[in-house]
């Protein structure tokens, strides 16, 4: 009996060192830039930044380096849960396109839709 209540003490010791692995697992965030409530078909540049309460209220752009990066209209990162700001840059020949928009991740497969044109 006591040799059973000990490998159940291991075991929860165990689960409970995983756990903050678990926590901090990356999530799948797709991030979409639109023009006309379709796809953009645009070269999409994508810069990332974690954002904490006291810059959550403005719609500027971060100063400092970007967590990550990416370019296409369309296109996937991953990001541990939290919240983040998004600024998506479209160039055509015609203009330049910037367009800012925060997010949290609480789940994998977040869905991130930017409207290039409103």
């Amino acid at each position: 009996m006591f040799r059973s209540i000990k490998v159940l003490l291991n075991a929860t010791a165990l689960v409970c060192l995983l756990a903050p692995a678990v926590y901090a697992q990356d999530l799948r965030v797709n991030l979409v830039a639109t023009i006309d409530n379709g796809p953009a078909m645009e070269n999409v540049s994508w810069k990332l930044y974690r954002v904490d309460d006291a810059v959550s209220n403005s719609k500027t752009v971060p100063s400092g380096k970007p967590i990550t990066s990416a370019d296409n209209h369309s296109t996937h990162v991953l990001l541990p849960a939290g919240r983040y700001r998004a600024v998506a840059t479209l160039v055509s020949d015609k203009k330049t396109i910037t367009k800012v928009m925060d997010f949290h991740v609480r789940t994998s497969d977040s869905r991130v839709v930017v409207r290039m044109d409103k």
